[in-house]
């Protein structure tokens, strides 16, 4: 099995739906992918202190699990910048908004093509990318894929297809369990 940095550098070349899908596959298999951590409250803690140096080395340290979260490298990003590095600044908020793009070009958010993600952080960064306000999540099961569908207050819905993260959340906890 090739590497995820084998797959990122793949997709870096060529940004096909076929190589980001190999390439988040190759993410979900990491043994530090941990689709349910909740990286931001700790990050924003960090900012709001202005500790920028701390909060790149924490960001950091969730790499390469949270790589095709664009919500993290917006915050290396900001963090970045305030410590005057524009040169990285800029290369972290390219790969947020490629990772954004390649959210948004694997489906359209219906339930017939959900956006394809990784953790449930990338179904926020959408939502907020769309400009959208969450009234209710709800988790479907249809067959074998399980989606997240988020009833918006303007009354429209996005798809979110969460059968990768649940599946390996579910392994966890299976494990954890023997």
């Amino acid at each position: 099995m090739e590497s995820a940095e084998t797959h990122l550098e793949r997709y870096l070349r060529e940004q096909s739906l076929e190589n980001f899908v190999r390439l988040r596959d190759a993410v979900v298999a990491l043994p530090d992918y941990k689709p349910y951590s909740n990286y931001k409250l700790e990050a924003y803690s960090l900012l709001e202190k202005k500790k920028f140096k701390k909060a790149v080395k924490y960001l950091m340290s969730k790499m390469p699990g949270w790589i095709l979260n664009p919500g993290i490298h917006r915050l290396v990003a900001f963090a970045l910048h305030k410590l005057g590095d524009e040169d990285k600044a800029k290369s972290e908020y390219a790969l947020a908004r490629l990772f954004l793009n390649a959210i948004l070009s694997a489906g359209d958010g219906s339930e017939a093509h959900p956006y394809l993600v990784s953790s449930v952080a990338d179904e926020y960064d959408v939502l907020e990318h769309l400009g959208k306000g969450l009234r209710q999540q709800t988790l479907v099961e249809r067959g074998n894929r399980r989606y997240d569908r988020f009833d918006c207050e303007d009354g429209s819905q996005i798809w979110f297809d969460v059968t990768a993260p649940l599946t390996h959340f579910e392994r966890m906890v299976h494990s954890a369990k023997q």
